[in-house]
């Protein structure tokens, strides 16, 4: 469809299903930052239960720093995948609450002038 026989009405329903989709991601992204939270309390907990199987001597003192260093990457890992998808998801909630806001205005002003032009006709 090009530009000029776009309707205000066209981009309103264009704008109706991008605010649909962006609610729709920023439910989906916000899951799985939940999820990816979950996660890290269970690379955590694994830390916990390979400190305790560990036992004392030579073979333990030698395997700890790498398991430590481990946990610690895995649970920084997680830590920044959960930062990033609460950004994103914050991001799309905030773009369709915009799209929504925008959708609002759009269509009252598309109101407004349909009344204008009601307003026109009826004149003497």
């Amino acid at each position: 469809m090009n530009e000029q026989s776009r309707t205000p009405h066209d981009d309103t329903a264009t704008m109706r299903v991008d605010g649909t989709a962006n609610a729709d991601l920023g439910r989906r992204l916000s899951e799985i930052a939940r999820r990816v939270d979950a996660m890290g309390d269970e690379v955590m907990a694994v830390g916990l239960v390979v400190g305790d199987a560990m036992g004392q001597g030579a073979p333990a003192a030698a395997f700890r720093p790498g398991a430590l260093r481990a946990e610690q990457g895995c649970s920084r890992g997680v830590e920044g995948l959960s930062q990033a998808l609460t950004v994103i998801a914050d991001n799309a909630v905030a773009g369709a609450t915009q799209v929504v806001e925008v959708d609002r205005e759009l269509d009252a002003q598309f109101r407004t002038s349909g009344q204008i032009a009601g307003s026109d006709r009826c004149a003497p």
